[in-house]
């Protein structure tokens, strides 16, 4: 925790030491709108022709009979020491990581979620395959119990979560965050914003007050994740200061849950691709005996692959693999001077594959093939 907090400390000073040397002034004080263009900071009043809200979010709150004992993500990562018996409330990613970090420290670690699907974000398959493994490790995975109520005792607590009872020392709200507009006085400036947060079009404007911009995770818009953020922000600068007009594409943003092992994504998922109306194939790849996986001690490892061709004629995976291996490898292998036998080895040489990969979506775009690659992987594969 010292190296940490050396670490997290550190991070508000030189962030504002940053702005001073760029000319940026900083005001403290909990802010707030006066009207449309004026804000209140502390006792300051600013008035602005352009204001940006980077408002981040909050965790959202436990709203059952005794939600305030449970504890928040900061103060699990503030923690000096790790209870024995922790019970997460809520199915999402911050649920996940966190439950794989407690139980690989030796904690006995539960999750209680209210539906059956856990991780919605995510392919349903490789979900239930993690799932899977957590649970063989020893993990306690309980869907479809919603949490109902939270009761403190001599020692620890006692949860109530479908009719069920969960004993606990330390009990955590992972049921996801909200944007961040505690005091803001929204209403005050006429500014639009829902559940997900401030109402924006396409160039980060609030569409109720255009002189307003939002980005990041009080923005209505884009995945909460902090590369999202930035682009954004970028965006947003650009309009401001040079009178641009380029949007954020949102497609193609790969995310990720830290658990062990880890899950990922990128692109269309099925059931996205699906509601699309796309002609679409599903490569499903078990990669639990490959080496990269065995090296490092995975127990299962996996990747789904969803490919879609402009022209419902074709079978874009086959295509590919085709294009490779009767194509793409002899020609490189050729170059490499590797034998027609190396090149059709399973276990193709790394500098093959890159070129191999990089010729293939050369040819998919001279030849207007459309690829929306989801892969969803449960290891960082060398491949």
């Amino acid at each position: 925790m010292t190296f940490k907090r050396a670490f997290t400390e550190a991070v508000s000073e030189s962030t504002e030491k940053g702005f001073a040397d760029a000319g940026i002034i900083s005001l403290h004080g909990d802010a707030r709108f006066i009207n449309p263009h004026e804000v209140l900071i502390g006792n300051e009043q600013v008035t602005a022709e352009t204001i940006i809200l980077a408002l981040g979010t909050v965790p959202a709150p436990l709203t059952i009979p005794g939600g305030e004992y449970a504890v928040d993500s900061e103060f699990f990562l503030d923690m000096d020491e790790l209870p024995e018996r922790i019970v997460f409330i809520g199915g999402w990613y911050i649920s996940f990581e966190f439950t794989c970090i407690a139980h690989t420290a030796g904690a006995d670690v539960t999750i209680l979620h209210r539906s059956q699907r856990l991780l919605k974000q995510f392919d349903k398959d490789l979900v239930t395959l993690l799932t899977g493994v957590m649970v063989e490790d020893g993990i306690k995975i309980q869907p479809e119990h919603p949490g109902e109520a939270i009761e403190k005792e001599e020692e620890g607590y006692r949860i109530t979560a479908d009719g069920e009872i969960f004993f606990a020392d330390l009990a955590v709200n992972a049921t996801g965050r909200i944007p961040d507009f505690t005091g803001m006085d929204l209403d005050q400036a006429a500014i639009t914003a829902g559940k997900r947060g401030i109402l924006v079009n396409e160039y980060m404007q609030s569409i109720s007050q255009p002189h307003v911009f939002a980005i990041g995770d009080c923005a209505a818009s884009g995945m909460q994740l902090a590369p999202v953020a930035d682009r954004e922000a970028e965006i947003v600068v650009g309009t401001i200061l040079n009178g641009t007009s380029q949007t954020v594409d949102y497609s193609g943003i790969p995310s990720s849950v830290f658990s062990l092992p880890p899950l990922s994504r990128v692109g269309l998922s099925e059931l996205e691709a699906e509601a699309k109306g796309l002609n679409f194939s599903v490569n499903f790849v078990d990669q639990s005996g490959y080496p990269s996986s065995k090296r490092i001690g995975k127990k299962k490892a996996a990747c789904k692959v969803s490919a879609y061709f402009s022209r419902s004629s074709f079978n874009p995976l086959g295509l590919l693999y085709t294009y490779i291996r009767y194509k793409v490898l002899p020609w490189i292998a050729e170059e490499e001077s590797f034998t027609r036998n190396e090149s059709d080895s399973p276990y193709i040489h790394k500098s093959i594959k890159r070129r191999a990969l990089a010729l293939v979506m050369r040819y998919c775009f001279d030849q207007s093939i459309n690829i929306t690659n989801t892969v969803l992987t449960f290891c960082l594969n060398s491949t």
